[in-house]
């Protein structure tokens, strides 16, 4: 493994092995002052180089906050789902006409009786399989209502689901900010 900075700087190389599974994990720590930008990782396994990269950026203090709710915590089939979006900045203003982008995935919903986080609630692994994005506009109080039909979600899929409602919000300057919910489809 070969890790190069954006100047094209060699700045880690070792060697792995893969697990049973044909896969394998490693770190680099990169030094406080690194430069920034597109980090270049060649991964030679027997005669082949694969390549992929990451992007390294400067920390920045987020500037709003993103929220969403579901209107009940549990759907039936035939329902319509109303999720509501709140974006609002820090110091108390909405976000304002901004775009809000919400992905809707579904995945089998299983529970095991362990699998609860700090507060309780169950803790969920996989996302699932995506089935629906939209893109809408928040109003003028940086609010916006996602609209999901339930009928399309469970559409060749005979059992119940975990849906998992993903928003990012963006402002006028462009900056992002993400939110995450569920709700249980039986």
């Amino acid at each position: 493994v070969l890790v190069r900075d954006p100047e094209d700087r060699e700045i880690a190389k070792f060697t792995t092995t893969t697990n049973s599974f044909g896969s394998f994990a490693g770190t680099v720590d990169l030094p406080e002052r690194a430069p920034l930008g597109y980090y270049g990782i060649v991964v030679a396994i027997d005669e082949e180089e694969h390549f992929e990269g990451l992007l390294v950026e400067e920390y920045r203090k987020p500037e709003f906050q993103v929220s969403l709710k579901s209107d009940k915590p549990y759907y039936v089939l035939g329902d319509i789902a109303v999720v509501h979006i709140a974006a609002t900045y820090f110091f108390g203003a909405p976000v304002a006409k901004g775009q809000a982008t919400y992905s809707v995935s579904v995945s089998p919903l299983w529970e095991a009786p362990f699998d609860f986080d700090e507060e309780g609630e169950r803790e969920f692994y996989y996302s699932g399989e995506l089935v629906l994005r939209r893109t809408i506009h928040l109003d003028e109080q940086g609010q916006a209502q996602a609209i999901i039909p339930t009928d399309i979600l469970l559409k060749q899929r005979p059992y119940d689901v975990l849906v998992t409602i993903r928003c990012t919000v963006t402002d006028q300057s462009n900056r992002t900010f993400s939110a995450v919910t569920t709700a249980r489809l039986y």
